[in-house]
C-alpha cells in the first residue's frame, strides 16, 4: 500500500518556509526535569577535557582489511555524542562553558572528507564505489553519497546550527556559510538529484534505512534550506520513498527485521510523519490509516517482558524503546496498547537519547515526563501475525508470569534474515529457557555472500533439526507453507519441508507448536526419501542436564521431555563474534542434540 499516494497531498505552496518553521512548536521549554538535565550536564563536563577522537585514513581502510565496523565507527560515533551533549548543555545553561568545545567538534566533523561509513560506500552514486576503500569526496561523478552515517551527521549538525546560528555569526559569517554549504553538498543536493538503492525506486525491497535516512534529511532541510522549491522537492521525494518502504509491509504491520530494528523502521517512519506534519502545518496527516497503527503495535506485541523481546532475525535479545515516542505514536493513531507500552518503556528505559535519531532525541528529551510509576502493562495472551507468520502465546497477561512461547514461519529471504523457519523461543516468568542466540558484531562478512557461513545465521544453531548435518537454505523459495493458526487450540502448524536444502531428502516435514496447561508442546512429523541421521537441536544459555526417562533439566525449573528412542547429547560451544555475556549473562551457549537414524520420524517435545 502506498499511503501518501492514496491521500494525494497537494505540496505546492503548502510547505512552511525556514523562517516560519518552528522546531517542536508544541513543546514547553521548561520540560526538562532536574535529574535528566543534571545527568546530561555531568556527561558534558567530562567531554570538556576529553580529546576529540581522531579519524584516520587507516581507520577508514580497516573495514576492508579486517572487516571490523568498529575501528572507524566507534570514534565516528563518539564525535557525535560529544557534539550533541555539549550543545544540549549549552542550550540549557547558556553559560558559554560548553560552546567552544562544541564548535571545535563540529568543525572537526566539517573537516572530514566524507561522512559515509566505510561499510556503506556501496551507496555512492555512479561508479565511485570502484575507488573504495578510500572515500570519494570531490568531482561531479563522485558526489557525496547518502547512507545512514551521512544522514544522521547532517541532521545533528543542522540541529546545532539551528540553535547557535546567531552565536556562530558573531564569531564569523563564514562558519554558518561553511555549515550550510556542507549540508547542502552532502545531504540535500544528493537527495534531490540522485537515486539510491535504499529508496526503492528500482522496485527493490527496502528496509529501515529508508525512513531512518529520510527522517534525518527532512530535519536537515527544515532547519537550513531557504529555497522553497527545494523544500517542496525534498518533501515530495520523501513521501515517494516512504511509500516504497510502507509498501513492503503487509496489513498485519509485522516488521520482518525484528524488534531491534523497529526503532529505525516504524519508529523512524513515525519521526517522518511528525516532521511532515510540522512542515505542512498539519496538512500531511496519515495517522488514521490502519496500517500505520498496525506497524506501531508490532512493538508491544513482540515484547516478552521488560527489555526482552522476541529476537528473530538480526534482532538482539534485549532492546529499549523511547517511551515518549511510543505514547505520541499511540495517541496520534488511537492505540491504547501503544500508549500503555510507552508508559512501560518509560519505567524501564527512561528517556531515549540517540545521536543517530537527533529529532526524536530532542523531542523526547524536551517532552514533559509523566508519572508512570503506578502504570501496569497488560500483555495480549494470544497474538498471531498472519502475514509475518509469527505466533506469540503466553499463560498470563502479566508479562513476567508463566510460560511465554513464540514460533515463526515465513521464508529465508527476509531482511536481516537468519535461516530459521519453524524455530521458536520459550521463556518462563520473564526469563529465557530455550533461546534464539541472536546476532554478533557486524563485520564485512555479515552482509556479504558469506553471510550464512556465520554460525548464528544457520538453522543448525536455532531450535530446528538437521538431516545428516544439513539444515535450511537461504532464499525466498525456502519457506513455510500451509500455515494454520488455531486460536482456540493455541497452536501453529507449519509445513516447513521447503525451508530445507534439497540434499536433506525431505519428502514432508510438518511441525506444530502449542501452549496449553502450562506446557509448550512441539510435535514433528517427518518423512525422508531414505534413512538419515535426524538431529533435533535446542539452544539454551544455561547448561542443561540429562535426566532419566527421556527428560532434560533446563533453566528456570523447566524440563524438556522427549521420545525415549532419541539419543541425547549436550554440547557447549563458543559463540564466536557474539557478546553473550551482555546478551545472556554467560560466556558459553549450549546445544541439546536429540538424535535418531530413520527415514520417518514422529516425535514430540514438551517444555514445562
Amino acid at each position: 500500500m502506498k499511503i501518501f499516494e492514496k491521500y494525494n497531498f497537494d505540496i505546492d505552496n503548502n510547505i512552511i518556509s525556514r523562517e516560519g518553521f518552528r522546531l517542536l512548536p508544541h513543546l514547553r521549554t521548561d520540560a526538562l526535569n532536574k535529574s535528566r538535565l543534571e545527568s546530561l550536564i555531568a556527561r558534558a563536563d567530562e567531554d570538556l577535557d576529553a580529546p576529540i577522537p581522531p579519524l584516520t585514513l587507516s581507520d577508514y581502510r580497516a573495514y576492508n582489511i579486517t572487516g571490523s565496523t568498529m575501528t572507524y565507527g566507534s570514534p565516528y560515533r563518539r564525535r557525535m555524542d560529544m557534539a550533541l551533549r555539549l550543545a544540549m548543555a549549552e542550550i540549557h545553561t547558556n553559560s558559554g562553558r560548553y560552546f567552544e568545545k562544541m564548535l571545535d567538534v563540529i568543525w572537526a566533523m566539517l573537516d572530514e572528507s566524507t561522512w559515509m561509513l566505510p561499510e556503506h560506500t556501496v551507496h555512492m552514486p555512479e561508479e565511485a564505489t570502484a575507488r573504495m576503500p578510500v572515500p570519494a569526496a570531490v568531482g561531479e561523478k563522485y558526489a557525496h553519497g547518502i547512507e545512514l552515517g551521512s544522514a544522521y551527521r547532517s541532521a545533528l549538525i543542522a540541529l546545532i546550527y539551528h540553535y547557535f546560528e546567531d552565536r556562530f555569526k558573531e564569531i564569523s559569517p563564514f562558519i554558518n556559510e561553511r555549515i550550510v554549504y556542507t549540508l547542502k553538498a552532502r545531504a540535500i543536493e544528493p537527495f534531490c538529484k540522485y537515486y539510491f538503492r535504499w529508496e526503492g525506486m528500482g522496485g527493490n525491497r527496502v528496509n529501515n534505512w529508508c525512513p531512518w535516512i529520510v527522517s534525518n534529511i527532512l530535519l536537515t532541510t527544515a532547519l537550513i534550506e531557504n529555497d522553497m522549491s527545494v523544500r517542496e522537492t525534498v518533501v515530495k521525494r520523501s513521501m515517494v520513498f516512504l511509500d516504497n518502504f510502507i509498501n513492503c509491509y503487509k496489513p498485519d504491520g509485522g516488521c520482518e527485521e525484528g524488534p531491534t530494528y523497529w526503532n529505525a523502521a516504524a519508529g523512524c517512519l513515525f519521526d517522518c510523519l511528525e516532521l511532515l506534519e510540522d512542515l505542512s502545518d498539519g496538512m500531511i496527516n496519515v495517522y488514521s490509516d490502519p496500517l500505520i497503527k498496525a506497524m506501531g503495535e508490532y512493538a508491544p506485541r513482540m515484547n516478552i517482558t521488560d527489555r526482552y523481546f522476541v529476537n528473530f532475525a538480526d534482532s538482539r535479545s534485549t532492546c529499549g524503546y523511547d517511551g515518549n515516542m511510543l505514547r505520541r505514536y499511540g495517541k496520534k493513531c488511537g492505540s491504547e496498547i501503544l500508549e500503555s507500552f510507552g508508559d512501560s518503556m518509560m519505567n524501564i528505559c527512561g528517556v531515549g537519547f540517540d545521536v543517530a535519531i537527533p529529532y526524536r532525541s530532542l523531542r523526547s528529551f524536551t517532552t514533559p515526563t509523566r508519572d508512570v510509576s503506578k502504570s501496569v502493562l497488560r500483555a495480549a495472551t494470544d497474538t498471531y501475525f498472519p502475514d509475518l507468520k509469527v505466533m506469540i502465546l503466553r499463560e498470563s497477561e502479566i508479562p513476567d508470569e508463566g510460560i511465554f512461547f513464540a514460533m515463526k514461519g515465513g521464508h529465508n529471504d527476509e531482511s536481516h534474515n537468519h535461516n530459521d523457519v519453524g524455530s521458536f523461543v520459550v521463556y518462563r516468568n520473564g526469563k529465557p529457557v530455550l533461546i534464539d542466540a541472536g546476532v554478533g558484531e557486524y563485520t564485512k562478512q555479515t552482509f556479504s555472500k558469506d553471510r550464512y557461513k556465520i554460525w548464528s545465521m544457520q538453522s543448525l544453531y536455532h531450535n530446528l533439526p538437521s538431516f545428516d548435518g544439513v539444515g535450511q537454505h537461504n532464499g525466498a523459495k525456502y519457506c513455510s507453507k500451509n500455515e494454520v493458526y488455531n486460536k482456540d487450540g493455541r497452536s501453529l502448524t507449519l509445513d516447513i519441508t521447503d525451508a530445507y536444502a534439497e540434499e536433506c531428502g525431505l519428502i514432508s516435514y510438518v511441525r506444530s507448536g502449542s501452549l496449553c496447561g502450562g506446557a509448550v508442546t512441539i510435535t514433528e512429523n517427518i518423512k525422508l526419501s531414505e534413512e538419515r541421521l535426524i538431529d533435533f537441536v535446542f539452544v539454551t544459555h544455561r547448561e542443561p542436564h540429562v535426566l532419566d526417562n527421556g527428560r532434560i533439566a533446563l533453566t528456570e525449573g523447566c524440563t524438556l521431555e522427549y521420545n525415549a528412542e532419541l539419543c541425547p547429547e549436550v554440547e557447549a560451544f563458543d559463540p564466536v563474534g557474539m557478546n553473550t555475556v551482555q546478551a545472556w549473562g554467560t560466556e558459553k551457549l549450549y546445544r541439546i542434540h536429540l538424535k535418531t537414524s530413520a527415514n520417518e520420524c514422529k516425535a514430540s517435545f514438551i517444555i514445562s
